[in-house]
């Protein structure tokens, strides 16, 4: 299974989320990632001007909110999940270039997941983090 770029970010709290998305944004904004993922990206993509601007305008709501004003937490999440979507968006596009460099994929600053089949292959090994797989010839009952 080839690595790919980790993009769950509805468990991460508000500091951890936006912690997450400077580490993404400076990352990508680096002279390293420019190198590897040159521009100008597909339209389907989000430029990085764009991501850019979504983590500015996050950041300055994310700073607002932390006085607790609804209005301003309400804005907050709306630009969260602005700001989700758009790296959602872009993790395919990064992915496809990358192919199994994880490297490259690294230098996006996204967390990167690595599987590798070893011990996945029941005839090999029978047992996956302590559970006996089932033989595919055999079906599982109710």
């Amino acid at each position: 299974m080839p690595p790919n770029l980790i993009i769950a970010f509805a468990h991460l709290t508000e500091a951890g989320f936006y912690a997450k998305v400077k580490q993404i944004n400076e990352a990508l904004h680096s002279d390293v990632c420019q190198n590897f993922y040159l521009q100008p990206w597909p339209a389907s993509v989000p430029p990085l001007a764009e991501i850019k601007e979504g983590f500015r305008y996050y950041k300055i709501a994310y700073k607002e909110a932390a006085a607790g004003d609804p209005k301003k937490i309400e804005r907050r999440n709306y630009l969260r999940l602005v700001l989700t979507r758009m790296l959602i968006r872009l993790v395919p596009y990064l992915e496809l270039v990358a192919g199994q460099n994880v490297v490259m994929l690294a230098a996006t600053g996204f967390d990167v997941q690595t599987v590798s089949g070893a011990g996945l292959n029941q005839e090999e090994d029978p047992k996956v983090n302590g559970f006996t797989l089932p033989s595919p010839e055999k079906s599982i009952a109710p």
